[in-house]
């Protein structure tokens, strides 16, 4: 359990700072010296913990996690974990919906990921998504003002339902943005009741600050990371929804020039495409960013933690730059983001974005992306379907050609990951992506 911690800390808590190390290193020492505790902390603790380990154990490869008893895989060790939180929530779970706390929500979007990252499947993960998402709304965490009074009481408690609820707000616009289901949220955003700030009035560090791999720098740049790319999966989730909402209107604009859903369009695609002017330095560079720790494993580790995120946000860009281009291509109107509606401009733009896209995926670390689970490996499929309906409908022989190299690549990113549902439609005979998923963003 302590591995767990230590794998969560490095590698998922920067695109998903949602927990408080020191607390849960506590509440493994207390599962781990004491008897089962019949209180509610102590169950709720114990809710956490085994929904942390079976997430971790469902992303990372066998050797950190299970080194030391061959021929265990990690991913074995996550139904069991699985199931132990599933049933101590059952003990107390009335009680946890009507007054939930911080780890009410972090216990299911860990549930929801790890379910979603060992089956590949989407029916049960979505339930235990959406109840997240109700719990939210319910408790008004979009409102600044259902936090300020216990920012007073309990800063580290209101610090990690802010952050929670922005976790549960990206799952919610990723979902928009791949038109996979309808957003949760779109009352409170199109009413503006959304004034949750990004951070509080009274910060708490999340990290161990006693811990000599962390600093508070570190720390800082990760969650400013981890919001740029909550901004990101919002900008996209507007332009999807205004896209469609163009395409669907049954009176249009005399002229492009007198449209204002069309100047919007464009208004929104541009701050898309403006989104990295704000990725922070150690995220351009990690590895040089990580040289500026004290000894060779501090950097070796910060950087590994910057490469997650980095991924994570790059990966999440260059996807949705195609998907943009490809849907407004099936509109008939890639003037919007600026391009001449010729077949061949568009087929090389929509290829130089997949190169983009490849060379982030072989830049980064294996582990850095392997960790970042089906959500990373549906932004991947994503890329996969769109370039395989070019390698069928390929202008000449020379798109065929180089379409066919990068879906080639594809499938090797795909197969090194071992994904479930990968590897289930390729058994199929079937390249096609699923945007249904539950664990969209609770792993970025």
């Amino acid at each position: 359990m302590h591995k767990c911690v230590d794998l969560f800390v490095q590698y998922i808590f920067p695109n998903t700072p949602i927990a408080h190390e020191p607390s849960l290193r506590r509440a493994v020492s207390d599962i781990s010296t004491t008897d089962e505790s019949t209180s509610l902390s102590g169950m709720r603790n114990f809710t956490l913990i085994t929904a942390l380990c079976a997430f971790i154990s469902s992303v990372v490869p066998d050797n950190p996690l299970v080194s030391s008893h061959p021929g265990l895989r990690a991913v074995s060790l996550t139904w069991p974990f699985y199931h132990a939180s599933r049933a101590m929530l059952r003990l107390y779970e009335e009680l946890d919906l009507e007054a939930p706390v911080a780890s009410s929500y972090t216990s299911r979007i860990w549930q929801s990921s790890a379910l979603q990252n060992v089956t590949g499947k989407n029916g049960v993960a979505w339930h235990v998504s959406g109840e997240v998402t109700v719990m939210a709304m319910r408790t008004r965490l979009y409102d600044e003002e259902t936090l300020l009074p216990l920012a007073q009481t309990s800063p580290l408690e209101s610090q990690l339902l802010r952050a929670n609820f922005w976790l549960i707000y990206l799952t919610d616009r990723t979902a928009t943005a791949f038109e996979g289901r309808p957003s949760v949220m779109s009352d409170i955003l199109s009413h503006g009741l959304l004034t949750l700030g990004e951070q509080g009035p009274r910060p708490e560090p999340l990290l161990d600050p006693t811990n000599p791999l962390n600093s508070q720098a570190t720390e800082e740049e990760l969650i400013r990371g981890f919001h740029l790319k909550t901004r990101l999966w919002a900008t996209v989730a507007d332009f999807m929804h205004r896209l469609k909402s163009f395409a669907n209107r049954k009176e249009p604009a005399p002229t492009l020039t007198e449209d204002d859903d069309w100047a919007e369009l464009v208004r929104v695609h541009r701050t898309f495409l403006g989104i990295l002017d704000d990725l922070p330095p150690c995220l351009r560079s990690p590895n040089s960013a990580g040289a500026t720790a004290i000894d060779e494993a501090t950097t070796s580790y910060r950087a590994q933690s910057f490469w997650a995120l980095r991924n994570n946000i790059l990966s999440v860009y260059h996807c949705m730059r195609l998907v943009i281009l490809h849907e407004c291509m099936q509109q008939n109107i890639p003037e919007v983001l600026g391009l001449e509606n010729k077949a061949e401009s568009l087929a090389i733009r929509q290829l130089e974005i997949v190169q983009d896209f490849l060379l982030e995926m072989h830049l980064v670390p294996f582990m850095c992306l392997k960790v970042q689970g089906e959500a990373a490996i549906q932004r991947i499929r994503r890329v996969g379907a769109i370039l395989l309906e070019m390698v069928n409908h390929a202008i000449n022989s020379t798109f065929h050609k180089r379409a066919t190299l990068q879906f080639n690549q594809i499938l090797d990113i795909l197969t090194s990951l071992d994904s479930k549902a990968t590897a289930t439609e390729l058994g199929a005979g079937i390249m096609a992506t699923d945007p249904n998923s539950a664990a969209i963003e609770h792993m970025t």
